[in-house]
């Protein structure tokens, strides 16, 4: 009995372990977060100082997305990254590449300016986008094999920590400007992140799995399966579709960020400095909605969040900005921030059940650290595709010539069509109302090992 408690307790202490390697991770997503908006209140007018335009501002900041896009892309054909070690060494070092980049980026205006500085400043922005896609399309694989059966709550933790990083950005960039400069802001911010990345690192190494368990969990594998190559993957019909419709929904982020102050300007006479606080909704909606998407997930009921609180809101919400100029009782600033806040829990709901979603659809296969590798890589080329597309396509050019009634119009009307072949692909397959199958769990074997272990001695 005395040893039974002693095996008890050893496995309480590693499930501690791994709770605390996940909070080390969470604070890597929230640094990367902050990291992509400290900056927003004072990096154009201080590079325009230096001969750097808005125009070549926004090509420097693009070059982050081009990056991300490219290496995630890439990142899916790695058979090398399965590992548990690999992942671990690669997410940290994400972080840590993101974290130099920063310090560097801050200290290049006082070394160059004009279009030598431009060079540069394109150059790190590449490097921190490589950065990007190593933390993101490592980091959610590797947290999820600590607690496989909580993929859909691990994921909405992930998108709520961003979320938290985004809010505290402005706000900490504007702080630490006013009391030192440029340089020190992204000096303090890289520092912070490099300095959790090593912590994160170590936490991982002391909560990883011991060898023996880890050859226990390979035998539970399907013998002589055939390893599920990425072009499979890519020539599933039910990824592509599930894929796209959550590329459209995630469209709002670009759209807004580059379409909304304008607008309020524009229509409502909202200056740039009040318009922030209008914003709000948006990003508070979806801190809170990534927390019951993630719970809702786990119970089953991820196809459903995907379907109606996604790509359902989405529509609808879009449609309601479209029609306002039609219907004068929601043509007001009140029923906008509504709506707004709508638009936060869709693009939420559409993009939390992904991962979870497309595990599902491979549950026969038994290949879950692949899986998960190739699922990591949809939602962020997901995510970056449909910020490029709302930020440039429909918020720059559709904008510009259509105005941004009939654009959000557009994006209702690209959301409907994607949002139904997506929804009708999830209730074909059945994952409307279906739990994360068990084949994945393999959370549960490892805890099972330990306790038959400990029965024995």
């Amino acid at each position: 009995m005395a040893l039974r408690k002693d095996g008890s307790a050893f496995a309480r202490s590693t499930s501690c372990s791994k709770i605390v390697s996940i909070l080390f991770a969470l604070s890597l997503y929230a640094c990367m977060g902050l990291n992509d908006s400290f900056w927003t209140p004072f990096l154009t007018t201080e590079l325009e100082k230096l001969g750097i335009t808005r125009v070549l501002t926004g090509v420097i900041i693009s070059a982050t997305t081009a990056s991300i896009l490219c290496c995630s892309f890439l990142f899916m054909f790695s058979k090398s990254t399965d590992d548990f070690t690999a992942r671990c060494i690669l997410f940290t070092l994400g972080s840590f590449t993101i974290g130099f980049c920063s310090l560097v980026f801050g200290q290049m205006p006082k070394l160059f300016s004009g279009y030598v500085l431009f060079g540069f400043l394109v150059l790190i922005k590449i490097l921190m986008g490589s950065g990007t896609s190593l933390l993101w399309c490592s980091g959610v694989p590797l947290i999820i094999s600590l607690f496989p059966n909580w993929t859909g709550r691990l994921c909405s933790w992930v998108s709520l920590s961003m979320a938290f990083g985004y809010i505290l950005g402005a706000p900490t960039g504007s702080a630490l400007f006013k009391v030192g400069s440029l340089d020190f802001a992204f000096a303090l911010i890289g520092s912070i992140q490099m300095a959790l990345a090593i912590f994160c690192y170590l936490s991982f190494q002391y909560s990883h799995p011991p060898k023996t368990i880890e050859k226990d969990n390979e035998s539970l594998a399907i013998p002589n399966q055939p390893q599920l190559s990425a072009r499979e993957f890519l020539r599933n019909p039910s990824v592509l579709i599930i894929c796209l419709a959550a590329t459209f929904t995630a469209t709002s982020f670009g759209f807004l960020a580059v379409s909304f102050s304008p607008h309020l300007r524009d229509t409502y006479k909202v200056n740039s400095v009040e318009a922030g606080r209008y914003f709000l909704p948006f990003t508070v909606t979806r801190a809170v909605a990534a927390c019951f998407s993630g719970y809702f997930t786990d119970k089953g009921f991820g196809g459903l969040s995907f379907c109606l609180f996604g790509c359902g809101f989405n529509v609808i919400s879009f449609g309601l900005l479209g029609l306002s100029p039609f219907t004068p009782w929601i043509n007001n600033i009140l029923c906008l921030e509504i709506i707004t806040g709508m638009i936060g829990i869709s693009s939420t709901s559409a993009l939390v059940p992904l991962i979870p979603l497309i595990r599902k659809l491979f549950a026969g296969r038994n290949m879950e650290s692949v899986i998960d590798r190739y699922a990591a890589v949809m939602y962020q080329l997901c995510f970056g595709l449909g910020n490029i597309t709302g930020t440039g396509v429909i918020g720059g050019f559709l904008v510009s010539h259509v105005g941004f009634y009939n654009s959000c119009l557009v994006i209702a009307s690209l959301c409907a069509v994607a949002g139904s072949l997506g929804c009708s692909c999830l209730l074909k397959k059945n994952l409307v109302f279906t739990k994360l199958n068990k084949s994945f769990a393999l959370g549960n074997s490892y805890s099972s090992h330990l306790n038959q272990s400990t029965t024995k001695v």
